[in-house]
């Protein structure tokens, strides 16, 4: 092809007819090495599309590269027709494989994205008699041949009756018992099949002669099988269940690349549905996780993709990572509702492992030391130790999990909050998670204080946003209470500044909001202390003297605060007398602070305007002092 003195009708034949055999090749490894070939000689025009479908067939997640990509969005710019079609063609494939690098909106259709003309189908039946005519001796090789075709999941040329017989079969079978040729079940004649359950009073009352179906995958659309595998201690069913699950997650989601969404909805629907019933997460799921978070959009399946990851095992942070690491790549390049539903299925999973896995931990370790010591008969009277799909593992630290993991998520807030601008949805999730946070840890009494970090503080503090002020004063006041027995214990601390105690922190952030809106020294100097002059940066006391920004110091209090002067010219509307009113230009945020008492009824005010914590931080931490 490359030969310049080919014609170029030569070589658009020669990538057609190649086109035409490739379903019939028994060895596609030489054809992949010319990989680099076939992708240079989409410059040319005559070429484009028929290399574009060529590639489109060779291309496998190995060879997309961020070169090919920038060199396909410009071939981008400069096709039309035809071409333009095979370009987007292939740049869709490359973005179901890389889906983070490819930004672009490919325009969706129906149809092939590569066509034969009339006469390309022509040669394709002469082609099919000849192979069929050639192969009538041998059998096997015709089977390896339809095997090749119907499995080839990108391939324009398959075998179409053997795909609408896949996608017409049920993917969750009904309950079917063996029986004999008289009907009779396998063990004892005592026993009855599921499917001859009428009501839930007579399956508790056949409950313990009830035969176990032949595919345990019917397990999703019957309830009274979920409640048998429930409390059944017998692990086949699990391990059964388990190895349909692999494989058929596996063949929807990976392997098939043009998954049908009514079917894989279905099935992650039943499997999230499964697990929210046993509460016990399956680690086959938790698997195939691992690998469709590597190629998932964010956007399909959202919902059920989300009920998944909000119950996890219990392990080590470092295994954990697997999956919270692609789930971040996804939440700074996703939108805002995305990030917001990201958080409320982080606050699920630290439900989950707060309320069931640490438990479920805790009896394994009980287990574990009791089968050591040779107590068997707390193993056997012990209802929590019955595991269904795996083993609890206990060879890590739970409670060191639980920190990194409330770290990780404060980390990924800062981010998002950065990124969204201090979006008041957003900030709403992330302070209603370390509110949730805070109740679980106090209701199951975890040796863990949620201290936010300044760098998450510092954002609330300078948006504009007054509830979301508000409500870090009073999740400050609901944290005071939990450090009061907590000063003599070692405590793990879920913030960024990992090598300091949880008192201390807590001290830094408490200042920062006290300078901050009460008593207007956001950058002053704090030498009595001992801590910084800000958590976050610190400006020169030099520079701002030399600059004469004197009122940079009590911008951010409460009455100046750019979040807050509505409020301020609304209650000096109301509270200043008679010959005053009405007159705007005369009023001031500075007339707040004239008098004590005016600031009191100022915080009294902000009260009853649904902004409470201001009111109960003044009140547990500035007047205790006064």
């Amino acid at each position: 092809i490359g030969m310049g003195e080919v014609s170029f009708q030569v070589q658009v034949a020669l990538t057609r007819w190649l086109i035409l055999i490739f379903q019939y090749l028994a060895n596609v490894n030489t054809l992949r090495h010319l990989y680099n070939v076939l992708f240079h000689f989409l410059q040319k025009v005559h070429l484009r599309s028929r290399c574009c479908h060529l590639l489109y067939l060779l291309t496998r997640r190995e060879d997309v590269t961020a070169v090919r990509i920038r060199q396909l969005l410009s071939l981008r710019v400069q096709s039309t027709g035809q071409d333009l079609t095979g370009v987007n063609g292939l740049l869709s494939l490359f973005k179901l494989y890389s889906p983070t690098q490819i930004s672009v909106s490919i325009p969706k259709s129906h149809k092939p994205w590569f066509r034969l003309t009339p006469k390309e189908r022509e040669w394709a039946a002469l082609v099919t008699q000849v192979q069929q005519r050639s192969s009538r001796s041998d059998n096997t090789l015709q089977r390896s041949l339809l095997d090749r075709r119907s499995s080839d999941a990108v391939a324009d040329f398959r075998v179409k009756g053997r795909k609408r017989s896949t996608a017409e079969r049920p993917l969750v079978p009904s309950v079917f018992t063996w029986t004999d040729s008289e009907g009779r079940h396998s063990s004892s004649a005592q026993q009855c099949g599921l499917e001859e359950v009428a009501s839930f009073d007579e399956f508790l009352s056949v409950f313990h002669r009830i035969q176990l179906p032949c595919q345990m995958c019917s397990v999703f659309g019957n309830d009274y099988l979920q409640y048998m595998l429930a409390v059944s201690a017998d692990s086949m069913p699990a391990l059964r269940l388990s190895y349909w699950l692999d494989h058929c997650l596996q063949f929807e989601f990976i392997s098939n690349f043009g998954c049908n969404i009514d079917r894989g909805k279905i099935l992650l629907q039943g499997v999230a549905s499964l697990t929210e019933f046993l509460l016990e997460p399956i680690p086959v799921v938790e698997l195939f996780l691992e690998d469709y978070l590597k190629v998932w959009d964010g956007n399909l399946f959202q919902e059920e993709m989300f009920r998944l990851l909000s119950h996890l095992r219990l392990r080590s942070f470092q295994d954990l990572q697997a999956l919270l690491d692609p789930l971040y790549v996804l939440f700074i390049s996703s939108s805002c509702q995305f990030k917001v539903n990201a958080l409320k299925c982080w606050r699920k999973l630290l439900w989950s492992f707060i309320t069931l896995e640490m438990p479920r931990f805790k009896s394994a370790q009980v287990q574990e030391d009791d089968a050591s010591s040779g107590t068997e008969e707390h193993l056997q009277s012990n209802g929590r130790t019955v595991f269904h799909f795996h083993k609890q593992e206990t060879d890590f630290d739970a409670v060191n999990t639980l920190a990194c993991f409330l770290a990780f998520v404060d980390r990924t807030s800062v981010t998002g909050l950065q990124i969204e601008r201090d979006h008041p949805h957003l900030q709403q999730a992330t302070i209603s998670f370390f509110f949730e946070v805070q109740q679980l840890v106090v209701a199951h009494n975890l040796p863990i204080i949620p201290v936010p970090s300044p760098l998450y503080c510092n954002r609330l503090l300078f948006s504009n946003n007054p509830a979301a002020i508000s409500s870090l004063c009073q999740l400050l006041v609901v944290l005071k209470s939990d450090l009061a027995p907590a000063r003599s214990t070692r405590w793990h601390v879920v913030a960024s500044w990992q090598s300091r105690q949880v008192p201390r922190l807590f001290n830094i952030v408490l200042l920062d909001c006290a300078d901050t809106l009460i008593r207007g020294m956001k950058f002053s100097k704090r030498n009595r202390s001992g801590l910084p002059t800000a958590t976050v940066f610190d400006l020169p006391w030099e520079s701002l003297q030399s600059l004469g920004l004197d009122s940079v110091q009590d911008s951010l209090a409460i009455s100046t605060n750019l979040a807050f002067l509505g409020f301020c010219w609304r209650f000096l509307r109301q509270s200043l007398e008679e010959d005053r009113r009405g007159e705007a230009h005369n009023l001031h945020p500075e007339m707040i602070y004239a008098t004590k008492d005016m600031r009191q009824v100022y915080i009294d005010f902000l009260h009853r305007q649904h902004l409470p914590g201001i009111k109960h931080f003044v009140a547990t931490f500035v007047q205790s002092r006064s």
